[in-house]
């Protein structure tokens, strides 16, 4: 059970009135998550970094327009600063694929949008954690069309503009914090899913941050939004593909 660091706008607001309020909550932090400092001057630069972020957090989730709209609360990340956290956890990616890899438009015989099913959660049908050799891979073509009928089929792998994420802790990600004609990627991910709750459709998506990040570990975003959106919510859709496995003639 985490202390205070899950807890919604309103009530972390009661923490920043003072600096010792700021004090108390780093150091129940500290304690949550066993972080120690080697010297005073670096328990101290960590401590205005913390509460940077903490205003931060209260600002942004002041700005929620809906229940449903994504939320931040401090977490294993609190004490780095957003240029640190992008340095450790996010890399720009380059797409280069590899020759053996079937970089072509995705296409199904049996394709049909309209007969696909209204949610699709393969956690619930254990095909996430699997790791298996990939012998080809397919590149979808940044429909996002192509993606709901693959994953529809099997989990997906994408890569993300992660840029905002830092602190996200729930709810439906619009990509505040992204430019929607960019491509820049730099956080791989894999879309298990998708669903839809009050008129809002998004993907189930797994991060590799642990399941002391976000919902358990994963991050519901956006979906439907291709007329906004070019490549999708923070460039989900502009480099996806699935793995698929080839029979080799010896094993026939």
């Amino acid at each position: 059970m985490c202390l205070s660091f899950a807890l919604p706008n309103d009530q972390l607001n009661k923490f920043s009135s003072s600096d010792e309020d700021v004090f108390q909550l780093f150091k129940q932090w500290q304690i949550e998550h066993g972080r120690e400092y080697g010297t005073t001057k670096e328990k101290e630069k960590r401590l205005e970094i913390f509460k940077s972020n903490l205003m931060y957090i209260n600002e942004m989730n002041a700005k929620r327009k809906s229940p449903l709209q994504h939320r931040l609360s401090l977490n294993k990340f609190a004490d780095m600063s957003p240029d640190e956290f992008s340095k450790t956890y996010l890399q720009e990616i380059e797409m280069q694929i590899p020759s053996k890899f079937h970089d072509q438009k995705h296409t199904d015989n049996d394709k049909d949008i309209e007969n696909l099913p209204a949610s699709v959660d393969w956690r619930k049908k254990g095909a996430v954690t699997d790791v298996v050799s990939i012998d080809n891979l397919y590149v979808l073509d940044g429909t996002e069309e192509a993606f709901v009928d693959r994953v529809s089929k099997q989990p997906v792998s994408v890569s993300l503009d992660g840029t905002g994420l830092q602190f996200y802790s729930g709810g439906v990600y619009g990509g505040e914090y992204c430019t929607k004609d960019s491509k820049t990627t730099n956080l791989v991910v894999l879309i298990v899913g998708y669903d839809s709750v009050d008129g809002e459709d998004y993907w189930i998506v797994k991060n590799s941050w642990g399941k002391d990040w976000g919902e358990k570990g994963y991050l519901y975003i956006k979906r439907n939004v291709i007329k906004e959106w070019p490549y999708g919510v923070c460039a989900i859709y502009f480099a996806g593909g699935y793995p698929i496995k080839t029979v080799s003639s010896s094993s026939i």
